[in-house]
């Protein structure tokens, strides 16, 4: 088990929001560790949000957990619901970053966490040349070159939020083949935040 699952299954939460959770292995995932938790998974796209519940239904693992379809910036969650929200490779996708993190303020519980695993950031060249690459193969251009972890931790600050943890392990790939020729990567992370 990897330093990151140990960190996870550790954390004291019943429910978890899976944000962009696409066709829902984060969830799958995450139930194998933590099995009594509730989990949703939340995503704008309905025809993955369909091959998520396939997968549940699908599989082995009994998971309690339910799919919705919505938005990031004002998601279909109660207020102080969860008591802790992912953000999994998704996060350097997100324009308006300061408006997820409000929302994922709203739905926590005090003292939910905030789990947002994405890359580290890469250096601006490779950034650049991944999203001419993109471009020329006519899919959509990266918005965030992966995250700094000293400015994530102070941006997270202004909405009440402390980091708890950073735990850098493995890879975290950005743009890949079919879409471009080459594969762009950068360290990955797990940087965990309590909202106090």
């Amino acid at each position: 088990m990897s330093e990151r699952e140990k960190y996870i299954q550790a954390l004291p939460f019943s429910a978890l929001i899976d944000v962009g959770c696409g066709t829902g292995e984060t969830v799958v995932e995450l139930a194998g560790l933590c099995p009594k938790a509730h989990f949703v998974g939340i995503d704008i796209n309905n025809d993955v949000l369909s091959k998520a519940q396939e997968m549940l239904y699908g599989g082995l693992l009994t998971v309690d957990a339910d799919y919705v379809c919505g938005n990031c910036l004002n998601m279909p969650i109660a207020s102080n619901s969860a008591d802790a929200i992912m953000f999994r490779a998704f996060l350097h996708h997100i324009e308006q970053i300061d408006c997820v993190f409000e929302e994922a303020h709203r739905i926590l519980r005090r003292n939910g966490f905030l789990l947002i695993q994405d890359g580290e950031e890469m250096p601006a060249l490779l950034f650049d040349e991944m999203n001419m690459a993109l471009s020329r193969s006519g899919a959509s251009k990266e918005v965030h070159p992966g995250f700094n972890i000293d400015k994530l931790t102070e941006q997270l600050k202004k909405y009440s939020f402390v980091t708890e943890t950073v735990i850098r392990e493995g890879v975290a790939t950005f743009a890949t083949p079919p879409f471009v020729s080459k594969v762009y990567s950068t360290i990955s992370f797990l940087l965990s935040a309590r909202k106090i």
